[in-house]
C-alpha cells in the first residue's frame, strides 16, 4: 500500500483510511519500506495514524510524520485502522509499506478531499 501519487507527491488536503482485518486470534502488522511526509514536531499537518482496533476511537498506535521510517507496528487483535492526512502547503513522496496477518484479511481503503 501507498499513499497517493506515490512515489511522486502526495496532493494537498487528502484525507485516506485502511480499515485491516484478519482472521480472529491473529494480529495485523504493519511494515513501512519507504517514508517521508512533512515534518512538524507534533506530527499535526501532514501524517499518519494508527489505531489497534476497527476505527480512530480505538487505541493509538502512533502518529508519523517527517522522513524517519516507523518502526514494525503490531495489532493487539484482528482489525487494526489507519489514517493519512495532508495539509494545504508541503507535499513529499509520501510512503510504501506492507501488511501481513493470519491465513484471512481483508483490506479497505477509502481516500478523499
Amino acid at each position: 500500500m501507498t499513499s497517493p501519487n506515490y512515489p511522486e507527491e502526495y496532493p494537498n488536503k487528502k484525507d485516506c483510511a485502511w480499515h485491516y482485518t484478519a482472521t480472529p486470534g491473529h494480529r495485523i502488522k504493519l511494515v513501512f519500506t519507504d517514508f517521508d511526509l512533512e515534518p512538524q514536531q507534533e506530527c499535526t499537518y501532514d501524517h499518519i495514524a494508527i489505531f489497534d482496533g476497527p476505527n480512530s476511537n480505538s487505541t493509538s498506535l502512533g502518529r508519523f510524520c517527517g522522513s524517519k521510517v516507523p518502526h514494525t507496528i503490531t495489532s493487539s487483535q484482528n482489525k487494526a485502522y489507519m489514517t493519512f492526512k495532508s495539509d494545504a502547503s508541503v507535499q513529499r513522496k509520501g510512503f510504501k509499506a506492507h501488511y501481513s496477518t493470519g491465513k484471512w484479511r481483508s483490506i479497505t481503503f477509502l481516500c478523499g478531499h
